[in-house]
């Protein structure tokens, strides 16, 4: 390799360049047309051609320079090469789960299933997770002329989180109706310009932040069911099946379905005598009947698996009393997807939806709770790729 000035060659052995903060793309032209092999034509240096390796820039995560739009540095702190993301205005590791990439050998998981708050401290040689997040279901309501469905809580899943061995990161699991969540901690470096020096003094903070979530089912209202919870990202999961409404006829609305890995809960029915919806990929909505709906099913944490079906009617003879019998009907909870559990009158595990009922009870069905799985290693994503206990 040669530097040439002018036509003539004045370096020909290896050329290293150092202390420079950046280059703009009329500087790279000039160097590429004046190294051997090179071309003014084009914006980038003739690396292709050559044998050896390009050594990025490399520093910690508090070193990370301003970003702009088309930088890549190494960070020897997450042992990951990232690049400034023109859309979230922040450093992003590559997303893959290569080796390569992903220094992440080991394996291994950890899951949260009662509602409470945690801290979850990253294992030694684990550099990247992948997390799955489920809301709670919403509570049914209760009513002697007849209750509403709870909504069921959404599912959330998000792949390549970086996390640094050793550090604490919060997670939430909510209890009926609230949200669960993972947070990593997010980097933002600002400048302050030092007028007698000319310099600008990077400043970086970490500021904890969701990277996912599985937000809770409401409770059902006086005439209308809950709503299901949302999911972040929105594109990587599903939101959870809305409850049941308030049928003509005495009786309960089911309750919603869990949200799924890629699609949406079933909805509770709020017809009397009818089945609820079946979820996709997520927990079957219950039916609604006489007396009680059944609860919405839950979605399980192993990653992605078969739909829940909806709850369904069943009808037997009642005697009666001096003689004679009735027909009388009930409803089934939703059946659970992907793994979970199917619903009663209290909503399945994990985030099915509270049942409706039609009673003198002052006591609500409540929704399931949330719940919170992470994972780590390589060759591992959800929705289901080696997903289940490792």
């Amino acid at each position: 390799m040669a530097l040439k000035i002018g036509g003539t060659t004045v370096i020909t052995n290896d050329l290293r360049l150092e202390n420079i903060t950046s280059l703009d793309a009329t500087t790279i032209a000039t160097l590429s047309a004046n190294i051997s092999g090179g071309s003014s034509s084009g914006s980038s240096l003739p690396i292709t051609s050559l044998t050896g390796a390009v050594t990025l820039p490399a520093g910690t995560t508090l070193e990370r320079p301003q970003g702009d739009a088309g930088m890549v540095r190494y960070n020897t702190e997450l042992h990951a090469v990232e690049f400034w993301n023109t859309n979230t205005l922040e450093w992003q590791a590559l997303p893959t789960n290569s080796p390569f990439l992903n220094p992440t050998l080991t394996t291994g998981q950890t899951t949260y299933t009662a509602a409470g708050t945690y801290s979850w401290v990253c294992p030694a040689d684990v550099f990247y997770v992948c997390v799955v997040a489920v809301g709670g279901g919403g509570y049914g309501y209760t009513t002697t002329s007849g209750g509403t469905g709870g909504g069921g809580g959404g599912l959330g899943w998000e792949n390549n989180i970086p996390v640094t061995p050793g550090t604490s990161y919060e997670v939430i699991v909510g209890s009926a109706g609230q949200d669960s969540s993972f947070k990593y901690l997010k980097s933002t470096t600002t400048y302050v310009y030092n007028t007698f020096t000319g310099e600008l003094t990077p400043t970086t903070t970490l500021t904890p932040t969701i990277a996912v979530a599985g937000y809770g089912g409401s409770a059902g209202g006086t005439t209308i069911g809950g709503s299901g919870g949302a999911c972040f990202p929105t594109t990587q999961g599903g939101f959870g099946g809305k409850g049941g409404d308030k049928s003509s006829a005495s009786g309960g609305g089911g309750g919603g379905g869990a949200g799924g890995y890629t699609g949406n809960g079933g909805d509770g029915s709020n017809t009397y005598n009818t089945a609820g919806s079946a979820g996709s990929g997520g927990g079957g909505g219950g039916g609604a009947s006489y007396v009680a709906g059944g609860g919405g099913g839950g979605v399980g944490l192993l990653g992605e698996g078969a739909s829940g079906s909806g709850g369904v009617i069943s009808s037997y003879q009642q005697a009666q009393w001096g003689g004679g019998y009735i027909t009388v009907y009930a409803a089934s909870g939703g059946g659970g997807g992907s793994g979970g559990a199917a619903g009663a009158f209290m909503g399945g595990y994990y985030g099915g939806g509270g049942a409706g009922s039609d009673s003198t009870s002052t006591s609500n069905n409540p929704g399931a709770s949330g719940a919170v799985r992470i994972i780590w290693g390589p060759g591992r994503a959800f929705p289901s790729t080696n997903t289940g206990d490792l």
